[in-house]
């Protein structure tokens, strides 16, 4: 067996080296009744972290300068998925609203921020009516992409670099001219009951819904020769097991997509996937293809193992808990979560502030990546670290959003 190389990928914003990139909608597809893909593009993204930038392609094989844009996608080189990397999202303030207070229509303006070195403080000073709604979201793809007539027109009208922050350097771009990155995002169109019983959809999830081809809107990202934002830390790991609801599959996905592409990283490697989605017809085959050339069938793949549930009327997170523990052999360890625990493994796995730890083990045999809504992330965690005995230093949990609440 190969000597395990320790392989990291640290959530971090970088130095300042980010941007804000105004972009347009270049597509938008309803894969499931739960989720829609909109893809956006732009010149100002050829600035982007790598990844982006180069639509996908491995840096490290192929010079900023030397692809040739005349050639096919599937035959610009050796493809990289972009793990679980995120951008932010810059949701316009809403103009208007239903009779329940439900957003109908956005500002069609891209938000704008002056990045000085109070910007974030100054920006969250104002309120929502104003500067609108900063949401998280996952990259599930990204590609080189030549616009057609009608899009290049909206495309010719925007910025040409993104707006970075005084004292950062704009880095260079990849020598691609006609083609443009082109970024994919999958938006789950989920709803929560307020406690008047109105179903209401989060600021992202109703921008989601309502863009159409050729829309602006900003994201912020960081620049080429930064790290991707991620959170991604499995060390190496021979065993891992990946363990999400239906907001963090793109992520699981996209990672999954990473290992598919990359030889070397799938050697002596098997992953579990555990997923619950909203719904039957939400498939795993609908949110799997058609975002890398040549991705293989998800299916097809022997060293992925695949538990993907649907809740349906189920309580959220009943479905995912149980996969969970029929895969760590624990079919009946219900009944133990009220015994009594060791404070080491109960250290930091009930703390109601921490929502989101990321694995720090050198070399690992086992990497758990829990990601979703916050309670049912602990709840998962009490059951690797708790019930299985597995070292909290090799579990990274992560909430993406708690029922309830939505983030400022």
């Amino acid at each position: 067996m190969r000597e395990r190389i320790k392989r990291r990928r640290v959530r971090t914003h970088g130095d300042n080296a980010y941007g804000i990139f105004t972009l347009a909608v270049s597509r938008v597809e309803q894969l499931t009744p739960s989720y829609v893909r909109v893809s956006l593009t732009g010149p100002s993204l050829r600035y982007a972290v790598n990844p982006v930038a180069l639509g996908g392609l491995n840096a490290d094989a192929h010079a900023v300068g030397e692809q040739d844009a005349t050639r096919s996608e599937g035959e610009l080189g050796s493809y990289r998925g972009v793990l679980d990397g995120y951008v932010k999202l810059l949701v316009p303030p809403a103009v208007e609203h239903d009779e329940y207070g439900r957003i109908t229509r956005l500002n069609p303006e891209p938000v704008h921020i002056d990045l000085t070195d109070t910007w974030r403080q100054d920006w969250f000073a104002l309120p929502d009516t104003e500067r609108g709604w900063m949401r998280t979201y996952t990259l599930r793809a990204s590609r080189l992409h030549e616009p057609d007539a009608a899009l290049r027109k909206v495309v010719e009208a925007l910025p040409a670099a993104p707006l970075i922050p005084a004292g950062v350097s704009l880095p260079a771009a990849p020598g691609i001219d006609s083609a443009l990155p082109e970024i994919d995002i999958d938006f789950v169109l989920h709803a929560e009951s307020d406690a008047d019983g109105i179903e209401r959809m989060g600021p992202g999830t109703t921008w989601a819904s309502l863009a159409q081809v050729g829309d602006r809107v900003s994201i912020l990202a960081p620049l080429a020769g930064q790290p991707l934002w991620a959170s991604w830390s499995s060390g190496g790991a021979g065993r891992i097991i990946l363990a999400v609801d239906e907001t963090a599959v793109p992520a699981a996905l996209s990672i999954l997509a990473e290992y598919a592409l990359d030889d070397k990283k799938r050697e002596d490697v098997e992953i579990h996937l555990v997923a619950e989605v909203p719904h039957a017809a939400d498939s795993l085959e609908a949110l799997w293809g058609d975002v890398y050339p040549l991705l293989p069938p998800l299916r097809e793949l022997e060293w992925v193992k695949i538990h993907w549930c649907a809740r349906e009327d189920a309580p959220r997170g009943e479905a995912l808990a149980t996969g969970l523990r029929s895969l760590l052999n624990l079919e009946g360890a219900q009944v133990r979560e009220n015994h009594e625990i060791s404070p080491e493994k109960l250290e930091n796995v009930d703390n109601a502030e921490i929502v989101w730890s990321l694995a720090d083990d050198e070399n690992p045999q086992i990497y758990v990546f829990i990601a979703g809504e916050s309670s049912i992330v602990k709840r998962l965690r009490r059951i690797c670290v708790q019930e299985a005995s597995i070292s909290k230093n090799d579990v990274s949990f992560m909430g993406y959003w708690k029922a309830g609440r939505t983030e400022s």
